[in-house]
């Protein structure tokens, strides 16, 4: 197919970079003028060289960047906020089929976890195909879930980074170099995903399992209860969702 690409900003690059390796032609349109991909001259003759267009510009462009477009082709959007009603009649209330999508940044590399809201049963394989270079699918049943998906996936890199960041360097202050402290907060932090994933535990269960008693696990986990770093995690997403409520 001929997969477009409406703006090409950090998200819908890091989606592109993914799509590099399947057999389909990507192009690109925009508005900003950064397309690294075969380039078109504007957004309509996009939507007429492509069989399947991935809408990427910011929620606030949405309109200019669709102007002229007809509406006749499968869309999938990953614009934070903005409602399958919204793109309908961004793009002329042509009955045009809309997906949903909110990956995140980790799609460059293939780990991205991909929420999709999708009305049309028949699209889901199709959607599946496209986007399985990029990391896994959760298929999200109501779109009103999508504001918080957008909060808590989309915008998680940035707060396990945050923590990432954190845990090394609190290495640093106990005596590591800066270059070791990060290798082990990074693979410490992938590890246990990793674990979590593949058992299928309650986090809770782990904590637990690491914790023992009177031991350095207890005396690190008070400090974070102190720091109330559990209801600051907490309060991200709920902000994060807020913002996302107000995009739309």
């Amino acid at each position: 197919m001929n997969i477009g690409f409406l703006g090409l900003g950090k998200m819908g690059s890091s989606l592109a970079s993914s799509l590099r390796q399947t057999a389909h032609t990507l192009i690109a349109f925009d508005p900003a003028g950064t397309a690294d991909l075969a380039a078109v001259q504007d957004a309509v003759e996009l939507e007429e060289r492509s069989d399947f267009l991935f809408l990427c510009v910011k929620p606030d462009q949405l309109k200019q960047a669709t102007r002229g477009m007809r509406g006749h082709k499968t869309y999938l959007s990953i614009l934070a906020g903005t409602t399958t009603d919204q793109l309908h009649a961004a793009l002329g209330n042509t009955g045009a089929r809309i997906a949903r999508l909110m990956p995140n940044i980790c799609a460059a590399s293939g780990n991205s976890v991909n929420a999709v809201f999708c009305p049309h049963a028949d699209l889901r394989s199709t959607i599946s195909e496209l986007i399985n270079p990029s990391g896994s699918v959760v298929w999200i049943d109501q779109e009103k879930d999508m504001h918080v998906v957008t909060a808590l996936s989309g915008s998680g890199p940035a707060y396990v980074s945050l923590f990432i960041q954190a845990l090394a360097e609190g290495g640093v202050r106990c005596g590591l170099s800066y270059a070791t402290a990060l290798s082990l907060a990074r693979a410490t932090v992938g590890g246990t995903a990793a674990h979590l994933t593949g058992t299928a535990e309650h986090p809770e269960v782990l904590r637990n399992q690491v914790t023992s008693a009177g031991g350095t696990t207890i005396a690190g986990l008070m400090a974070l209860e102190e720091g109330a770093v559990r209801a600051a995690i907490v309060q991200a997403v709920e902000r994060a969702f807020r913002r996302s409520l107000e995009l739309g």
